[in-house]
């Protein structure tokens, strides 16, 4: 019988591929935030400026790719845990059924020779060849099943695959929560900016109110002393003062 060779190059590579991707640890999330304080000794408080707006966007976007492209991967996984699977039907159970089936028709053969052998008075040196070819090929089918060692790890490779497939539904559930908790946070963040530059223009707004009325105050009370300094100049022309 001719030895069967197993093929384990398509299902090591899919496996290795898995491995390589469950070590893969998304890094943290860490956003430089906006001074709350500033003016003079940090008294007062600080007004966010178009460029760190800008700053928080770029920072937030960069993370949100970050997110998209490890959303991606995991996708991208799923395929490899299909071809992991795949190749070990195709490598190994395949190789295993075929290797029962030559057994069996070897077997078979064998028993058929022997009851040939018995039934037609054949001497006793085709039954031993007989025997000897079973005892080979029963020899060959244990020799091939204790290639088979990896296939003991296939109930822990198929709990790998189970446990790989909730974490990458974990992870695209902390994915779906983080973005939402983004997206919330940004809205925050641009109502914050909204109403600071809503106090920001009705503080000017009543600055330049104020200072109106001040210079208006001002005109008045200059021009009374002009007057003033008119009618004591014209009463000094007529000699009355």
């Amino acid at each position: 019988m001719d030895e069967l060779i197993i093929q384990t190059h398509d299902f090591n590579t899919a496996k290795n591929q898995l491995k390589e991707f469950s070590e893969k640890i998304p890094s943290s999330v860490d956003l430089q935030t906006v001074a709350t304080n500033g003016g003079l000794f940090d008294l007062f408080d600080h007004n966010v400026t178009g460029a760190e707006f800008n700053i928080l966007t770029a920072q937030i976007q960069k993370h949100l790719i970050s997110i998209h492209n490890l959303h991606n991967e995991s996708i991208k996984e799923f395929g490899q845990v299909y071809k992991a699977l795949e190749a070990l039907d195709k490598d190994y159970i395949q190789a295993i059924i075929l290797s029962i089936k030559a057994a069996e028709t070897a077997s078979n053969q064998a028993k058929k020779s022997a009851f040939e052998a018995e039934k037609n008075s054949l001497d006793i040196d085709k039954t031993i060849k007989v025997q000897t070819q079973t005892i080979n090929v029963l020899k060959q089918f244990k020799e091939q099943i204790d290639k088979y060692e990896q296939l003991k790890n296939i109930d822990e490779i198929w709990s790998d695959c189970q446990t790989l497939k909730k974490d990458i539904k974990s992870i695209n559930i902390r994915m779906e929560n983080h973005e939402e908790e983004i997206d919330r946070k940004t809205k925050e963040q641009m109502n914050d900016i909204r109403n600071l530059l809503d106090e920001d223009k009705r503080n000017y707004e009543a600055q330049n109110k104020i200072l109106y009325k001040k210079l208006k105050i001002a005109y008045i009370v200059a021009g009374s002393s002009v007057c003033f300094i008119l009618i004591d100049i014209i009463l000094h022309i007529l000699g009355v003062a």
